[in-house]
């Protein structure tokens, strides 16, 4: 990074560039950047309103993407709804045996195609999405179909969800990317030992009560769940939309050649974009 052919550093949201601050040298700091993902918009999903309350939880990894405590939460609601909700789990993750919640239904998929993706997101009313160590694809396309989140306030702030605006944010008692990280915890084996610890020891436990409250809003009507739905939308075009990725990634780029125009004016020379997480 503190080669002169490096022009730019580049991370996927301002939370996560404000974070990794404080691991480099501040020679390097002005070549920090970030560059929002993005997803294509999608169609108005026209769902009739006289099904059940569907929940969506979509993860890699069980336990730092908070898996248990989603389903946690989801039990919590089938208590006071019954079988007025109901819960989509896409993950292959979640271990054999694992006793899941009356009403929840598992997609073991690794990878969703397109059209299973979009079936996916157009059929839920809510995305839980409970990450301890870092998450934002699903954020992002989320925002594209307009589907209300409930997630973690991690690193990124309010980068992805706006509290109130486009779904909620819950205050977990830890997570990965923080100062604590290489002193508290040594490795991320090191975090992952400490998450199981505390699940254990019921310490998150308040998560999950936490997002069955924000859910039960959109339930009771206590929160427009349209209104959510547009702040869904308005986001997408504000920050996550290809357009609005290409202008900024091409002004970064701009930079890094030293020049105020569009990077598509100029190959350049030696200059280069680092990126220091994946777009």
């Amino acid at each position: 990074m503190r080669a002169d052919e490096c022009k730019a550093v580049v991370t996927y949201s301002r939370g996560s560039a404000e974070h990794f601050r404080q691991f480099l040298d501040p020679k390097v700091w002005d070549k920090l950047d970030h560059v929002f993902p993005a997803y294509p918009s999608q169609p108005e999903a026209g769902r009739s309103r006289d099904g059940a309350f569907t929940v969506l939880t979509i993860g890699n990894r069980f336990s730092d993407k908070g898996i248990p405590e989603a389903l946690t939460a989801f039990e919590l609601l089938r208590e006071r709804h019954g079988t007025g909700v109901q819960m989509v789990v896409v993950s292959s993750s979640v271990p054999r045996g694992y006793r899941l919640p009356e009403g929840v239904v598992v997609y073991d998929t690794p990878r969703m195609s397109p059209e299973h993706r979009s079936a996916i997101y157009r059929s839920a009313d809510a995305l839980v999405e409970l990450s301890y160590l870092d998450s934002v694809t699903c954020l992002v396309e989320a925002c594209a179909f307009g589907l209300p989140v409930v997630t973690t306030r991690i690193h990124h702030g309010e980068d992805f969800v706006r509290d109130g605006e486009n779904g909620y944010l819950i205050d977990p008692p830890l997570f990965a990317y923080t100062e604590e990280y290489g002193r508290r915890w040594r490795s991320w084996a090191g975090f992952m030992r400490e998450l199981d610890v505390m699940r254990e020891g019921g310490m998150l436990a308040g998560v999950a009560e936490d997002v069955a409250d924000r859910l039960e809003l959109m339930l009771s009507a206590g929160a427009d769940l349209d209104e959510l739905r547009a702040g869904a939308r308005r986001m997408h075009v504000e920050r996550f939309s290809p357009e609005v990725r290409n202008v900024k990634l091409n002004a970064v780029y701009a930079r890094a050649l030293g020049r105020r125009g569009s990077a598509g004016d100029s190959a350049g020379g030696g200059s280069r974009a680092c990126p220091l997480a994946g777009l």
